[in-house]
């Protein structure tokens, strides 16, 4: 019995059909079966490190949180109240001024 390569006997058929420009610098069938195998590289070694990536977040793998290093910080009441207050005079004043307007607009006069 005759051994057939099958690499070759498929590679033959499909090239003869598909690429018409097989000696000469310009193939497009030979630049996008290049583009496609690096596409579809590019996609199965992303969607398999995305999928490593989301395995070890599930199970805690990764992101290590050490609770005896959260605290909570106290806001001081204090210094917001005063700043809130800062921010009341502002608007306070800006009201003022749209509704009293001033009788020389110009400063330099």
């Amino acid at each position: 019995m005759k051994k057939v390569d099958i690499k070759k006997a498929v590679g033959i058929h499909f090239r003869k059909r598909l690429c018409h420009y097989e000696h000469n610098i310009f193939a497009p069938c030979r630049d996008w079966a290049i583009i496609f195998v690096v596409f579809s590289f590019f996609i199965i070694s992303i969607t398999v490190f995305n999928f490593h990536i989301f395995y070890q977040v599930d199970k805690g793998k990764r992101f290590f949180i050490d609770l005896a290093l959260m605290k909570a910080e106290t806001i001081n009441r204090t210094t917001l109240r005063n700043i809130i207050d800062v921010f009341d005079t502002r608007a306070n004043k800006f009201s003022d001024l749209k509704s009293n307007k001033p009788l020389n607009p110009d400063p330099t006069l």
